[in-house]
């Protein structure tokens, strides 16, 4: 979908005239102002598309229609996106910080043969599992303390979220994140809690307010890596009536600078070292430029 495709489906959809929305736009931010009918017309035929500033306040003026944070998400084809990433892979995402993504040559991996699954989806999830524990180990340098059955038991969790990516029934990548209750989650970003501490009654239900901590994430290629952000960013766009934010503790420096690329911001440091936690709130971290650029094809000329 082109960011003037999704203009009109907004429009269309909440009865409003080319002329009321034009109205409604200046009135809400001045980055409107001089916006007339010819533009709003030549952005909805996508000869010309708003920049990444003016697609993030047209979606906050919507949210006055739809009580969401991404009104008429139901109208973006997902797929779709999934698609043209398979194409793009995600260079222009995260740019140069890829450190959780090996450097396997892309050329050489058929990217139609990706598969992203749910954990709780397959047969046999425990190969899986044991791989995320040994990643999560080194990647932590074995100062968790956690022990495989307590990962097991967060992996497992109905509220839990763990995807992962196959090759030709190959692993190739994973995403973990934990859907936590408040109390734990600001305990969590605020150091005063320990990831090993965590037990089945920090997790949140999937049907009240909770707060995702993604715990860890490896891609072998871009595409793979792609894949799992975007399901889990349809995810959070799915669960944004009773999401209230995303944390995390980046266990490396470059880490750091994926979660902030990816619209996390940095909150509290770990005395005498460069690691900090990182959160946001949902509209930051459904609305952030690199998403909307992954869900919508138009490049911004005006």
């Amino acid at each position: 979908m082109y960011f003037g495709d999704y203009i009109k489906t907004c429009r269309t959809r909440f009865g409003l005239t080319q002329q009321d929305l034009v109205e409604l736009l200046f009135e809400f931010h001045p980055v409107f102002h001089g916006l007339d009918t010819v533009t709003l017309s030549r952005w909805e035929r996508n000869i010309t598309s708003p920049n990444i500033e003016r697609q993030r306040y047209f979606i906050e003026a919507m949210q006055q229609f739809d009580e969401t944070v991404f009104p008429a998400f139901d109208a973006i084809d997902m797929d779709a996106v999934e698609d043209a990433i398979f194409e793009k892979g995600i260079q222009r995402v995260i740019g140069k910080h890829k450190t959780y993504i090996l450097d396997l040559p892309s050329n050489i991996i058929e990217s139609r043969a990706i598969h992203i699954t749910e954990l709780h989806h397959l047969d046999d999830p425990n190969p899986a599992i044991h791989i995320a524990y040994t990643f999560f180990k080194k990647v932590t340098n074995n100062h968790a303390n956690i022990p495989f059955n307590t990962f097991k038991r967060w992996v497992l969790h109905p509220s839990s979220r763990f995807w992962i990516a196959t090759y030709y029934q190959q692993f190739f990548g994973m995403l973990l994140s934990l859907r936590l209750k408040e109390e734990p989650f600001e305990a969590l970003l605020n150091l005063r809690k320990k990831e090993h501490t965590i037990t089945a009654d920090d997790f949140a239900k999937e049907d009240e307010e909770g707060y995702e901590y993604p715990l860890t994430f490896l891609g072998y290629t871009e595409q793979a890596a792609s894949l799992l952000f975007l399901r889990y960013y349809r995810y959070l766009m799915n669960a944004q009536a009773y999401t209230a934010g995303v944390g995390c503790f980046p266990k490396r420096r470059e880490g750091a600078k994926l979660v902030h690329t990816l619209g996390l911001s940095p909150y509290k440091s770990v005395q005498n070292t460069q690691l900090c936690t990182c959160r946001a709130n949902m509209p930051n971290v459904l609305l952030n430029r690199y998403i909307l650029t992954m869900i919508f094809k138009a490049s911004n000329r005006t």
